[in-house]
């Protein structure tokens, strides 16, 4: 047994793509957050980099995209993760990177 999804996000899309207009400012939409992500990364590499006297090479938090980002931390790191700073760890060593 399955389950089909709904059909009204596919309409939506179907507007929003065979439109022109809304197409054009969704694609601005998605540049601009884009945009946001990619300068949040840096930000956070360079403040790493900065602070971090390990001598770990963080250079792949700019070569990942996404809000998403595998940081090699082990289990005892990411329970020491404070959680105010816009920013969340799974025990997987995924980390989430809020852009607001």
């Amino acid at each position: 047994m399955y389950s089909n999804p709904p059909v009204h996000g596919a309409r939506i899309v179907a507007n929003v793509v065979g439109d022109s207009t809304l197409f054009n400012e969704w694609k601005q939409e998605m540049e601009l957050m884009a945009g946001r992500i990619k300068n949040v990364r840096q930000r956070l590499f360079d403040s790493l980099s900065e602070k971090d006297k390990s001598g770990k090479d963080w250079s792949f938090i700019l070569e990942q995209i996404g809000m998403f980002s595998y940081t090699g931390l082990n289990k005892a790191q990411v329970n020491n993760n404070p959680t105010s700073h816009s920013s969340s760890c799974l025990y997987k060593h995924s980390s989430s990177i809020y852009v607001g």
